[in-house]
């Protein structure tokens, strides 16, 4: 950031590190000054985005685990057989092996994304197929991740979490899912998200059960005037220590 504001402008027809952080698309003729307020919005924007996130991506997919107890056991099952066969190394290496959890984590992405939509720049005139509009040079795209990710002609009962949909993923498009984004203006920090998610999960599973508490209301309803997909009310569980 430090090294952006030195340069003092941005050239968003560069390919540079700054087109990644302001989420911008190649406009030849358009460039942004680093001023202080700009450095001060995108260091919220890391903050917000490496905390509040992550955490409200695990605190559904632990509500989605202690909806289906079945599917709790079978990834704390995969977790266990993992980390034996591996000396019970919790590392990079042993959270890719844990395929289930995996997909457990992806199908919670398609439920629960953290935001309801991406946003990007039209970077040339586009005319919408089989209608007369056109979205001009410059407008803003918004893209409603929650009404793609449930869509039947994609994801057939799309109200189910049903993790076992991404075991045998055959169609590798990536604009049907989108809780990172997609294109080279995606989350540039998805990787390291969902391995720091597998491995908490992971830990987790292993040492509680997890269940809905009574208090939590069901079923649960999104806050609709927050920038992510906050549950309106408190997510209650009950952690059960279980036996090392």
């Amino acid at each position: 950031m430090v090294t952006l504001q030195q340069k003092g402008t941005i050239e968003v027809d560069k390919d540079d590190v700054s087109d990644e952080i302001l989420m911008m698309d190649h406009v030849p003729e358009m460039k942004v000054e680093m001023s202080d307020n700009l450095m001060i919005g995108q260091s919220m924007g890391f903050m917000v985005a490496g905390f509040d996130a992550t955490a409200l991506t695990m605190g559904w997919l632990c509500y989605e685990l202690a909806m289906h107890p079945e599917i709790q056991s079978q990834a704390r099952q995969e977790v266990k057989e993992v980390l034996e066969k591996h000396g019970n190394r919790l590392d990079y290496d042993t959270v890719r092996e844990m395929k289930f959890l995996s997909t457990c984590l992806k199908e919670n992405g398609r439920l629960h994304s953290a935001l309801d939509v991406n946003f990007r720049m039209v970077t040339k005139p586009y005319k919408v197929p089989d209608t007369s509009a056109v979205l001009e040079r410059g407008s803003f795209v918004y893209i409603p991740n929650l009404s793609i990710h449930m869509d039947p002609k994609y994801y057939p009962e799309p109200e189910k979490f049903l993790p076992d949909r991404w075991i045998e993923e055959n169609d590798k498009s990536s604009c049907k899912y989108l809780p990172f984004g997609t294109g080279p203006r995606m989350c540039i920090a998805m990787r390291f998200a969902n391995m720091e998610m597998m491995c908490a999960i992971a830990k987790l599973l292993l040492n509680f059960e997890v269940s809905i508490h009574p208090s939590t209301k069901l079923p649960p309803q999104i806050e609709p005037y927050s920038f992510f997909t906050y549950p309106r009310d408190k997510l209650y569980f009950n952690l059960k220590k279980l036996n090392a």
